[in-house]
């Protein structure tokens, strides 16, 4: 049997459609080192705002929240933050692909 969710979509509809066309959400909990495998592009909005992880070894285990706080963002600031780069994401991201995934045959 399978389970509906809230957006009434079955999980199993959910879970075939995700995998393969849905971005994955940048999260204050997310590390420097993840946001900046999966979306390198965020360099440019992180350091714009003071924060220069890409050769920072924070960057390895410290979380978005955490090493914005330790550079003086408030709460405020690091919503907009991630705000901005989940837009960016989203914006960037073709239609029925993954960011980050790369295009075939080029």
């Amino acid at each position: 049997m399978l389970k509906k969710n809230h957006a009434g979509a079955t999980e199993e509809f959910k879970k075939v459609n995700c995998d393969d066309y849905c971005m994955e959400k940048i999260n204050k909990s997310m590390t420097f080192q993840e946001l900046l495998q999966k979306y390198p592009a965020a360099g440019a909005i992180i350091e714009a705002r003071g924060l220069h992880c890409l050769g920072c070894s924070g960057a390895l285990f410290e979380s978005i929240e955490q090493g914005s706080k330790m550079h003086g963002l408030g709460d405020a600031a690091i919503d907009e933050m991630i705000e901005e780069i989940n837009s960016g994401i989203a914006k960037d991201t073709p239609k029925g692909k993954k960011s980050g995934q790369k295009s075939k045959g080029k």
